[in-house]
């Protein structure tokens, strides 16, 4: 059974906020502690592990690991049941997991490795002192705080474990985490005891170093199993620097059986703290011993070099490490000793031949010395039968890091000297051009092992050891879907070989994914220079470069020719994929064309750039947090007042906009001039069209959900085409609901702005269904934690405020969106305009009003010239001057001068009692508006007219016109609430039918709006305070 989901208050104490994270056995929330006011990490036990495990059972052994005290062990502040649910609190972490970490990172530091790795043994050793063995040691249990490490989850790990012959395999419940589990743990037994901790603790080191685990495996059991079978490869296999000593305590800690291991924790932690001289004269571990097969080979084309990536290493006789060549030298990681070695042990001269070469290769790169090859030479005339220890030890006497050894065949291997192991073969099989056998051998030593295939593009393109290492690390972290990582070590690569254009084409590649729409030089620049410089580059590279360059420049045609190029090569190419679907999605261009009816044509097509795009992100799943759902929403209109627009490609470029509209059975844009938008009216099959495109944006952001299960903005992106859909209830489908989506959008993101984005989706939602309380309580959270001048959530938080009647707060957050009414103006004006408009929009009718007024008005006089504060006056003021009309009786409007807003008009006639002119203008705005949905009018607006109607005595009117919009609540489009005109009008409009109902003697709908009204602004600023006391009045009937 799934772990619980939980809002609200819990165990009548604790107010959960959001979800932290969550597993197989439980769920963590972070939540208020409303008796001590502190933040705390509320954990909830799975229902199948609290039913297996029983209350009673649980609590008792969790107050027994209650009584740990230890600064490296995260305490446990209560625990208990509650309404069937097994739980304990524990500190909020104001930091990050060390799972965090090492994704982030992969090598840590050596240094903070054993750091971090003694203070959970110290903390570990504390436990074991009272009997308490933790079963679950693992980077997501190691937090990391102030730069110390905190171990958590004592209290499930000693519940689960300490009765023997209570094991919860049977229930599949395994105690452990397979990665980390011991092999004593993994196979069952009952009689668990430090070692155990000491194997898992080892494990995690073994990663912090390694990067990689210690054990890895396509399934749980694979991974498991292996740890039956052997220990795992010396951790200097993927950091050679790493001390010997390291890899020895490893090896102890590691063995298979648990008496060969450290017996305590705290005996592992003094020999890993310990300085490497104490240990290292120790016998060497048989981990160190042994020979490890080969990796997968790394091809080079037509010239045939295999590249094995291996951790083997030189069985040596005993006693071999005490040479005096071992221990001491300081070696030189960047020198390499080039040696030739023969068949049988004899040395040729085609055997010098080919380390001569090598040397000559190897002399072209840069990052790189050489030893003295006539030293050399000498060294091996006089040792003809050098045998590989020999040739390690030549290589340390010359302060060498890499040892290189070739035979006639080309056979050839890179070792380190320090570790004595090798790095990488290269064999010759069938070089068709001897010409460049050497430097093709060469830069197949010098890459990087394990590097992904698609870095062989760059073979051959530079002579630089940190440019190629930093691209084979590039291809590396994009394999792994690392795009920053990826961008940064293209970019190191270019830093330090700018000629190496196929690092430039990639670097601008990534960095163009990353931010597509950034300012103009971000990638755009690498793009350009790449694309010029093509002849340097494998044919695949330089059609991405062609297609890159084309569209950093705007010519989106030939930016598609070349992504066509790269998808009919490999149709499973993911970039040329992308590409296509990204130059068809930006380009806007309108051609002239004889067979529309208007005459004009978009020269994309929104559905091949879709396709595109879809057909690049089955590819790779993990690329779909690249979309944009804003774009596609461009490309597929939603919404009444969404239309598509381009420009015109011939002088003079005109912008053209379009509706969209279905022309059998098919997407349409029938394209008109901007500047005679007002003139035209929507097509017929306009909601028929957004329908459509409702649908459309459905299925990809369905199978975005489905495809990237971690994707936080892809269930945000869900979560947004459902609630424009209209459905915002419970899901009838295998996919989650739209709240559903928002929290775990929220559970996954790392992202505070996305966060705090989803919560006020999680508000409107609540506000949408009816669930005031709850979307109240949320909204005094949500407004809690904003900072103040945060103007990254300004637009997502504006809404909110409106809608709760926080008046100040949305003092701030007009200005975000009082740009698209007005000009270019001073900021005190701009300043003084926000608040008086906040104040207008909520319906203060009191003093603060008029304060804000008058403010507006010194602002104009002290900031303005005289012969433009009129037209600032107005641009800036008339919305407010609009929606004030019901405080002022009129006067705000029949201020206003000129302009042409419908609204003001019919707010001006109806103060000078031109009724009859009034109803008039609402006849016309009714055939205008027959295709209309109530929902395309934002509530404002509706109030405005509602309010109108009503000043006329059309109550009738007004009544319909509201209950239409208040109908439709469900429907109301999410950038409508968003705005706090469109969130306040909401508000205003429940206010305005409240009235009604109590004038026409309707208790029932008068209650139920003025109740809601109360809700909502339970919280609302003292200024709104007497409408709230006006709406609880009528609500509860008086």
């Amino acid at each position: 059974m799934a772990s619980p989901r939980l809002s609200g208050l819990f165990a009548d104490r604790y107010l959960i906020e959001r979800e932290l994270g969550h597993g197989a056995t439980a769920v963590v929330y972070l939540a208020h502690d409303n008796k001590q006011n502190r933040e705390i990490a509320l954990k909830v036990l799975s229902k199948d592990l609290a039913h297996a495990l029983g209350p009673e059972r649980f609590l008792r052994e969790i107050q027994v690991t209650a009584r740990l005290h230890h600064p490296h062990i995260l305490p446990i502040f209560d625990s208990g049941e509650w309404d069937g649910m097994l739980y304990y609190v524990m500190p909020f972490v104001r930091g990050e997991s060390l799972r965090e970490k090492i994704d982030r990172e992969s090598q840590l530091p050596i240094e903070e490795c054993v750091r971090i790795t003694c203070e959970v043994a110290d903390a570990l050793s504390h436990a074991h002192a009272q009997d308490i063995v933790h079963r679950d040691v693992k980077p997501e249990n190691i937090m990391l705080s102030d730069g110390h490490a905190l171990l958590a989850d004592f209290g499930i790990a000693r519940s689960l474990g300490v009765h023997t012959g209570e094991r919860l395999t049977s229930s599949g419940l395994i105690v452990g985490t397979s990665a980390y589990m011991s092999p004593e743990q993994a196979a069952g037994e009952e009689n668990i005891d430090a070692r155990s901790d000491v194997y898992s603790l080892a494990c995690v080191l073994y990663e912090m170093i390694a990067g990689v685990q210690a054990f890895t495996g396509p399934t749980t059991q694979s991974v498991i199993a292996q740890r039956f079978k052997h220990t795992p490869r010396p951790v200097s296999t993927y950091r050679p620097q790493v001390p010997e000593y390291i890899d020895d305590v490893l090896a102890n800690a590691l063995t298979i059986s648990p008496a060969d291991r450290y017996k305590s924790v705290r005996k592992f932690s003094s020999d890993l703290a310990r300085s490497d001289e104490t240990i290292r004269d120790r016998r060497r571990s048989p981990l160190r011993r042994t020979i490890y097969g080969r990796q997968k080979a790394f091809g080079f084309g037509a010239a045939a070099i295999v590249l094995v990536s291996a951790a083997a290493v030189i069985a040596n006789p005993p006693g071999h490490w005490s040479s005096p060549f071992t221990r001491g030298a300081a070696l030189d990681s960047t020198k390499y000793v080039v040696i030739p070695f023969g068949a049988g042990g004899q040395v040729s001269s085609r055997d010098f031949e080919a380390a001569t070469g090598i040397h000559r290769a190897l002399a072209k790169w840069s990052g790189i010395t050489l030893a003295d090859p006539a030293t050399i030479t000498d060294a091996v005339r006089a040792q003809p039968e050098m045998k590989i220890d020999d040739a390690l030890d030549l290589a340390r006497k010359q302060g060498a890091g890499k040892l290189i050894r070739v035979n006639a065949s080309l056979d050839a291997t890179l070792y380190s000297v320090d570790t004595r192991t090798v790095i990488t073969d290269v064999s010759r099989s069938d070089l068709k051009d001897d010409a460049t056998a050497f430097p093709t051998a060469v830069t197949a030593l010098l890459s990087l092992p394990g590097a992904p295939k698609s870095a062989e593009s760059g073979a051959g393109r530079t002579t630089s050891v940190t440019a190629w290492r930093a691209y084979g690390n590039a291809h590396a972290a994009l394999a792994r879907w690392d795009l920053a990582g990826a961008r940064d070590k293209f970019k190191m690569a270019v830093a330090s070989d700018p000629s190496f254009t196929a690092a430039r084409v990639w670097s601008a590649t990534v960095a163009e994914w990353i931010a597509p729409r950034a300012d103009s030089g971000s990638w755009q620049d690498d793009a350009i220079r790449s694309s010029i410089a093509v002849a340097s580059l494998a044919p695949r590279d330089a059609d991405l470069a062609l297609g890159l360059g084309a569209m950093a420049r705007g010519d989106y045609v030939h930016a598609c020719e070349s992504y066509r190029r790269v998808v009919l090569a490999d149709s499973l190419d993911f970039a040329g994929w992308y590409g296509l679907g990204e130059c068809q999605a930006r380009d806007k261009s309108v051609l002239r064309s004889r067979v529309s009816a208007r005459g004009r044509v978009f020269r994309s097509s929104s559905r091949a750039a879709l396709d595109a795009y879809s057909h690049a992100f089955r590819l790779e799943p993990r690329a779909y947090d690249l979309a944009s759902l804003q774009e596609l929403q461009r490309l597929f209109p939603i919404a009444a007042n969404r239309l598509r627009s381009g420009y015109s490609t011939e002088p003079p470029r005109s912008i053209f906009v379009a509706y969209p509209s279905i022309d059998h059975d098919t997407l349409a844009f029938l394209l008109f001039p901007f500047a005679e938008l007002s003139t035209h009216t929507p097509p017929a099959t306009r909601n028929q069209a957004i329908a459509a495109n409702l649908n459309t944006l459905l299925a990809f952001v369905a199978n975005w959900v489905r495809s990237a299960p971690k994707s936080a903005k892809g269930y945000e992106a869900y979560a947004e085409i459902l609630e424009a859909r209209g459905e915002i209830g419970e899901s009838h489908t295998a996919l989650p609901s739209a709240s559903a989506a928002v929290a775990r959008a929220i559970q996954l993101s790392a992202d505070s702005v996305q966060r705090m984005r989803l919560a006020a989706t999680e508000f409107r939602l609540r506000v949408k269904r009816g669930e005031l309380p709850r979307a109240q309580l949320l909204a005094d959270s949500l407004l809690g934690a904003v900072k103040s001048n945060n103007t990254d959530i300004e637009e997502e938080l504006a809404g909110v405020a409106a809608l709760s009647g926080r008046l100040h707060i949305s003092e701030s957050y007009v200005g975000a969106f009082l740009g698209s009414f007005g000009t270019t103006v001073p900021p005190k004006v701009r300043e003084a305009a926000n608040v008086l408009l906040a104040h207008a929009l909520l319906g203060d009718c009191g003093p603060a009003f008029k304060n804000a007024l008058a403010n507006f008005d010194r602002s104009l006089q002290s900031y303005v010239a005289e012969t433009d504060r009129e037209r600032v006056r107005m641009s800036m003021s008339s919305r407010a001057m609009g929606m004030s009309a019901p405080c002022t009786n009129n006067a705000s409007v029949l201020a206003i001068t000129g302009g042409s807003d419908r609204w003001i008009k019919m707010e001006q006639a109806a103060a000078r009692g031109e009724f009859a002119r009034v109803r008039a203008m609402f006849d016309t705005l009714a055939i205008k508006r027959r295709s209309l949905l109530p929902t395309d009018l934002s509530p404002d607006f509706t109030y405005q007219e509602a309010w109108v109607r009503s000043a006329i005595g059309d109550t009738a009117g007004a009544i319909k016109q509201l209950d239409l919009t208040l109908g439709a609540l469900p429907s109301i489009p999410a950038a409508t609430l968003r705005d706090p005109g469109g969130a306040a009008g909401l508000v205003r409009a429940m206010m305005l039918r409240a009235d009604l109902a109590q004038k026409t003697g309707d208790h029932s709908i008068a209650s139920r709006y003025a109740s809601a009204v109360a809700i909502l602004w339970t919280s609302a600023d003292s200024e709104l305070q007497p409408q709230v006391a006006r709406m609880k009045a009528i609500a509860s009937g008086h």
